[in-house]
């Protein structure tokens, strides 16, 4: 029997964030908040940095680096960075908002062929401590009825204290029909009220920014277009809901002789979003369970070992898990990123892999996943690196074909092929994606293809110095009437140099020169 308890107070918050990557930009990029604040403190060492899909190591003399204290990124030249690549940051930050208290427990029971678990967290804001905000009875109340609409979560900023030589301050005039519009000033007689402005965006706002003055922005009223806002400014701030997440799961597993493996895990997520507010709770829990059946053989008499494995994972709507769990670019596997589905998640697969000790392993899969009426898909998948004394070869390629709400086909592959001689290696490397998205083949339509190759050259032995050289070509490819044409060409080619000195220090130089160029 195994028994843990642990609380604590936590100053970190979790945001997962999407970068658009800037041709020829190393950065700096800046992070933001889970509630899209503009000015956060990274904790230290808790970022994951993924550039398309795999992990980056940090270090000035690795891929990437990282101010903590202004949440800015920037990449090393081992990556160049473009229009092309696909960032994705997972990171904690000093939430400053309110007090958290987390409360984990954990209970497990053991003998010889089972396993019987039951573990619980729970992270909650204390709503009565605010670190930064102040908020009386009437601030309160208005937040009580926002429920979890928390776009609604605003406080006007307007106060009347009079006239200062030293500050930005408005005047309250009539214009247009509207009152009470808020107009800059430095009358004594009439600028006598003062404002913050938070930035709301764009047409859901009636102000925007005119200029700078030594004492801060000034911000000008715009008469709204046929009711519709036209500014991206207001003068009200933003308030953080103080907050509470719940997980609670149980499960078995079971050994069935030498070879099988099966396990039954549940699982209840709870997310209230306004501590202040009783309203939209029914949303609050969500469920979910995993079933697993694993059959392992014994080994060849060559050595190869055979595992197969099954699994089928269900989740209710409501469903939220603490951190995400599935692999960063899931739902760009899958085709669906960035559309918002919503609804009971159904994934499932069967996965057969061999594994050698010396040679390497493969590994194919056969999977679905479905999320309520609005997508359902089939997809096989394969990966594997395998190697021998000259030839080795890194891959991972998939086919994709959805229905329902989004129908498309997509294609893709990534593999490394090296051929390693007595003084130098010889690699190439391609990434290719074929993406048909609803049959619409046009001007408007949603496909994309592209070819990225790469040829290179670099020293078998790499003990103290490495050199390599390279040839990086990508097509991209756009929809038209009659098929995909080719849309632009980015070429790249470069080196690095790297020397080991004897007492351990590292020198490095890449040079590289990319030229972009349109087609159509």
């Amino acid at each position: 029997m195994f028994f843990q308890t642990s609380a604590g107070l936590s100053k970190g918050k979790f945001q997962r964030q999407i970068i658009s990557g800037i041709e020829n930009n190393q950065g700096p990029y800046r992070l933001r908040g889970a509630e899209n604040e503009p000015f956060i403190v990274v904790l230290s060492g808790t970022e994951k940095v993924y550039l398309d899909g795999r992990l980056l190591v940090r270090g000035q003399e690795f891929d990437y680096t990282i101010d903590y204290n202004s949440a800015e990124l920037v990449f090393t030249p081992k990556n160049l960075i473009t229009k092309d690549v696909r960032i994705v940051v997972e990171f904690q930050y000093s939430d400053q908002s309110y007090a958290r208290a987390l409360l984990q427990q954990s209970v497990k029971y053991s003998t010889k062929s089972t396993v019987l678990y039951w573990n619980g967290y729970q992270e909650q804001d204390l709503k009565n401590q605010p670190l930064q905000l102040s908020l009386n009875a009437q601030n309160k109340a208005v937040l009580s009825n926002v429920g979890d609409s928390l776009q609604l979560a605003v406080l006007p900023t307007l106060d009347s204290v009079g006239f200062f030589t030293n500050q930005n301050l408005y005047a309250l005039r009539d214009s247009l029909g509207y009152d009470s519009i808020l107009v800059f000033s430095v009358a004594q007689d009439s600028a006598l009220f003062r404002a913050t402005f938070t930035k709301v965006g764009v047409f859901n706002g009636d102000y925007v920014l005119e200029k700078t003055t030594a004492f801060g922005p000034v911000y000008r009223w715009v008469e709204p277009l046929n009711g519709i806002p036209q500014g991206e400014y207001a003068p009200v701030q933003r308030i953080i809901t103080p907050k509470r997440r719940r997980m609670i799961n149980a499960g078995i597993a079971q050994e069935i002789g030498k070879n099988w493996k099966i396990s039954q895990e549940f699982t209840a997520s709870e997310t209230a979003l306004n501590l202040f507010s009783k309203k939209d709770n029914l949303n609050d829990w969500g469920y979910g369970s995993l079933t697993r059946v694993v059959h392992e053989r014994l080994p060849t008499k060559k050595g190869w070992k055979q595992r197969t494995q099954a699994e089928f994972e269900l989740l209710s709507t409501w469903f939220n898990p603490i951190e995400p769990y599935r692999k960063v670019e899931f739902d760009r596997d899958w085709n669906i990123r960035g559309l918002g589905l919503t609804g009971q998640q159904r994934f499932g697969f069967i996965e057969q892999t061999f594994e050698h000790s010396a040679l390497g392993s493969a590994q194919f899969k056969v999977q679905s996943f479905g999320i309520g009426k609005q997508f359902e898909g089939q997809r096989i998948y394969s990966e594997g690196a395998l190697k021998n004394k000259r030839l080795s070869a890194v891959w991972d390629a998939s086919a994709l074909r959805s229905t329902l709400a989004k129908k498309s086909t997509y294609i893709r592959h990534r593999c490394d092929l090296v051929y390693t001689g007595k003084f130098m290696k010889i690699g190439f490397k391609d990434d290719q994606e074929y993406n048909l998205q609803d049959t619409l083949v046009g001007k408007n339509a949603l496909s994309y293809g592209f070819f990225d190759y790469q040829l290179y050259l670099e020293n078998a032995d790499s003990s103290q110095n490495k050199i390599r050289i390279f040839l990086r070509d990508r097509l991209d490819y756009k929809p038209t009437n009659s098929g995909f044409q080719q849309a632009a060409r980015g070429t790249s080619v470069g080196g690095t140099y790297q020397y080991k000195t004897a007492k351990g220090n590292t020198f490095q130089s890449t040079l590289a020169y990319r030229s972009l160029m349109p087609t159509d």
